[in-house]
């Protein structure tokens, strides 16, 4: 028997929506965890990223490939984005209180 099947034996509560955080070694990884240390709080927008990310990772970055990156993150529902204008602002989303209580 598995230990998932235990558990759901068990009628413990299993979170199937957790992933693991990406391999920081990784585009994917480096976009990520910028956002987590650089843009933590606020508002962001695309360039805001591809400038930090070259100042950091002294390594030039298209634009369009942050943009792509960052619609990833937003259909994983780790960051939100809105219109500004003619351009998108993005913000970090975080857990509330009871979604904690829930895991």
């Amino acid at each position: 028997m598995k230990a998932v099947d235990m558990l759901e034996m068990m009628d413990v509560p299993i979170d199937h929506t957790y992933r693991p955080p990406p391999d920081k070694g990784t585009f994917f990884g480096k976009v990520a965890t910028l956002l987590e240390t650089d843009f933590a709080t606020g508002d962001f927008s695309s360039s805001d990223v591809a400038r930090a990310f070259e100042e950091k990772y002294n390594h030039p970055v298209k634009l369009s490939m942050i943009s792509t990156y960052l619609t990833r993150l937003l259909e994983k529902e780790q960051i939100k984005r809105e219109r500004f204008g003619n351009s998108w602002v993005y913000r970090r989303v975080y857990l509330r209180p009871n979604q904690l209580t829930e895991r």
